[in-house]
């Protein structure tokens, strides 16, 4: 053994470990052993296996000496195991994920002690040509609430080692409630190493993962933890009245959808590319967008677009990676929203005299995500020179807030900031925007922190939970055009896109709002990923005739609609601001 005080990095010196039957008697292992270490609160520390051999479960001694204290012919293959305590009338519970033959993993389970395991169900299987195609393997697990968390290697259909992770109804255990439908992390393409998996245990932001193989020993990977994501349960807690209907109006999506995909051989956006922000210079469409690495730190990448609807050019390494942020220069660290585990998300950026505007989410170790914002010239930016303005929190400290968007030009004289669209069009305007973020910070309501608003006169709308604009305003000759977030309390869990167009003077006012989403999660890019039904509009742009709506999709991947702008304000004209009776509604007992 070779110890660590961080983690990271490990002594010289080897500790070499002695094995001890219960008779006392000492024994060894082979290089093929599995060695797997248990949750807190189990006796043994570790289970061992080798192919076609009895479990075993192992207890620390003293003196760097370890006691086989158990074992379990059912356990053959490698095996985790977590304890679940009992009340004072109730024994206690171990629950054990063992591989069965690399196909599947199955749950058993043993009272009072580890002598009498008996198989439960089978809680994982292997998907064919998938991540986790074959040999699973459990790696680590715990109890998490009412939940098991189980993180897994497999290897894809091309031999790769991967890691995966699920989250299973601790009563229920053939009930899965959620599993990665990508790898968390996955070796590189044509390494063609023999790794090993030797463990992996929860530190900090990060789930520590440590491979050994024998071109470079022993590695450690700061994973992502993804299942820490929060999930909406589906809960109605009132009446709703019958919906709504409207005019459908359409976006085509992409043929080529999607746009942009994660590339394994960056390590920055090897696990996401998403939610793209859109801006036309020199008649090319340019994208910055969310892109993340195994680790979970977002940064931006940066694509070009000659005709909307394929890539022309893509940056090999970020465009922007957010350090310090005024004012106090605090470095930029996790706050679980969604997946992620820090720097910059959703960007947002407008054109304003030669000047490029970028309004982004931004993360604080110890405060919840707020919005900053930075700047470059045109100049720089179409020169490919990052040279980016310091970052300034423009929201007040210690407040979630969340899509927020610049108006791409100036209203009355002054630069306008949309803040909220729920219940009310909330705008802030500023002769100069330097004055933000040195003791001045835009007021906004906590509902508007992305977590939705939900208004009883909108009870009959697709829209009952608003969750946030998307992309800047777009300039039309009837109006600014919006497209927000917003979910329906009857198709929980789905983010969808509607449209509005606000007056071009006093864009307070609402003059037309779509009574159906302009766009929902339906294809199978939009509902497998790493966050299903979820489309999120961060760009949009107008070029010829044509609206281009960019989109992240489930988390993942960007994609692309269109529509032609013409048709689609004539359609939307159509449609008045809603007036939806109010209603005296009765919680559901």
């Amino acid at each position: 053994s070779v110890k660590s005080t961080d983690g990271k990095n490990f002594q010289k010196t080897f500790h070499f470990v002695s094995y001890h039957k219960s008779t006392g008697a000492k024994t060894s292992f082979g290089p093929t052993t599995i060695v797997r270490a248990n949750a807190r609160g189990v006796p043994a520390d570790l289970c061992l296996n080798e192919k076609g051999k009895t479990g075993l479960l192992v207890a620390n001694q003293k003196n760097q000496s370890w006691k086989i204290i158990a074992q379990s012919s059912l356990l053959s293959g490698p095996t985790v195991i977590a304890h679940i305590p009992g009340s004072r009338k109730e024994q206690p519970i171990y629950a054990a994920f063992s591989s069965r033959q690399g196909r599947s993993v199955f749950l058993a389970l043993s009272r009072a002690d580890l002598s009498h395991f008996r198989e439960s169900a089978t809680v994982l299987r292997a998907r064919p040509n998938h991540f986790d195609h074959s040999h699973l393997s459990p790696l680590y697990t715990e109890v998490l609430d009412e939940q098991f968390l189980i993180v897994y290697t497999a290897q894809n259909k091309h031999g790769q080692a991967t890691l995966g992770a699920a989250l299973i109804a601790r009563d229920e255990p053939t009930k899965l409630i959620w599993r990665s439908d990508f790898p968390l992390w996955q070796e590189n393409a044509g390494a063609h190493s023999s790794i090993r998996f030797l463990g992996g245990f929860p530190r900090g932001r990060y789930f520590s993962l440590y491979i050994e193989s024998p071109e470079k020993g022993i590695e450690y990977f700061p994973v992502a933890m993804y299942w820490q994501a929060p999930r909406l349960t589906p809960q109605v807690p009132i009446a709703l009245p019958k919906r709504q209907r409207g005019i459908k109006i359409q976006l085509e999506r992409a043929a080529h959808n999607p746009l942009l995909e994660p590339r394994a051989r960056y390590a920055w956006e090897s696990f996401a590319s998403f939610n793209p922000a859109a801006i036309v210079l020199n008649n090319e469409i340019h994208l910055l967008y969310r892109a993340q690495g195994y680790d979970g730190q977002s940064v931006l990448g940066h694509a070009v677009s000659q005709n909307g609807l394929t890539i022309n050019e893509r940056s090999t390494k970020p465009i922007f990676v957010p350090t310090k942020i005024s004012p106090d220069n605090s470095p930029l660290y996790s706050y679980h929203s969604g997946g992620g585990t820090g720097g910059c998300e959703d960007p947002r950026i407008v054109e304003i005299n030669d000047t490029l505007y970028l309004i982004y989410v931004a993360f604080d170790g110890s405060k919840p995500p707020g919005v900053a914002l930075t700047s470059i010239s045109k100049t720089n930016f179409l020169k490919k020179r990052w040279r980016w303005s310091q970052p300034r929190l423009i929201s007040r400290p210690g407040q979630i807030q969340k899509n927020w968007v610049l108006f791409p030009e100036k209203i009355k004289g002054k630069f306008a900031i949309l803040h909220g669209i729920s219940p009310e069009i909330k705008i802030e305007y500023l002769t100069s925007l330097d004055q933000l973020g040195k003791n001045r910070y835009i007021e906004s309501l906590a509902s508007h922190g992305g977590r939705g608003y939900i208004t009883i006169d909108r009870l009959a709308a697709w829209d009952n939970i608003v969750r946030g604009v998307g992309p800047p305003p777009i300039k039309t000759t009837v109006g600014w055009l919006v497209l927000y977030h917003g979910m329906d309390m009857r198709d929980p869990g789905k983010y969808k896109v509607g449209a509005m167009l606000l007056d071009l003077e006093h864009p307070e006012k609402i003059l037309h709002r779509a009574l159906e989403p302009v766009l929902e999660p339906e294809a199978d890019y939009e509902n497998h990923g790493h966050k299903s039904g979820v489309v999120y509009v961060c760009g949009a742009v107008i070029k010829g005739d044509t609206l281009f709506v960019y989109y992240g999709a489930s988390d993942r991947t960007s994609a692309v609609a269109t529509a032609n702008i013409n048709t689609f304000l004539q359609d939307l004209c159509r449609e008045k601001p809603p007036i939806l009776q109010k209603m005296h509604i009765r919680k559901r007992s």
